[in-house]
């Protein structure tokens, strides 16, 4: 299938695994099989519109984070990123609620720092 397919199948993957879900709670929510979901995500079907929009409605996902995929420049990339996103949802499930939401609010900083010393360059 296209390249554009497997990106935004790998991109769906990620925001899916990064809410903790597996495919298979995604099904339920979308009414989607996993087989399907599967393919998606693996980029090895088309879909309509209205589909991707389900998918997106059920993980919360705004189509400007959803199609900003020039920052995922390539599959090896992408998987490095799949591994640590994997690696900080583990970490992050132990810890509780109120440690979680200081660790989004100091990363978000920090991002907006770096976000705005790029600007400047």
């Amino acid at each position: 299938m296209s390249e554009l397919l497997t990106l935004i199948g790998e991109k769906l993957r990620l925001y899916r695994e990064a809410k903790g879900l597996s495919q298979e709670q995604l099904s339920g929510m979308t009414g989607i099989s996993r087989p399907r979901i599967s393919n998606i995500e693996c980029g090895k079907v088309n879909m309509k519109l209205e589909t991707l929009e389900n998918i997106m409605d059920a993980l919360e996902i705004h189509p400007n984070d959803l199609f900003n995929i020039s920052k995922l420049a390539g599959k090896t990339e992408i998987k490095e990123k799949q591994t640590l996103l994997y690696l900080h949802n583990s970490v992050l499930r132990e810890r509780e609620l109120d440690e979680i939401k200081y660790i989004v609010d100091i990363t978000t900083k920090f991002l907006d720092t770096i976000d705005e010393k790029k600007k400047k360059k």
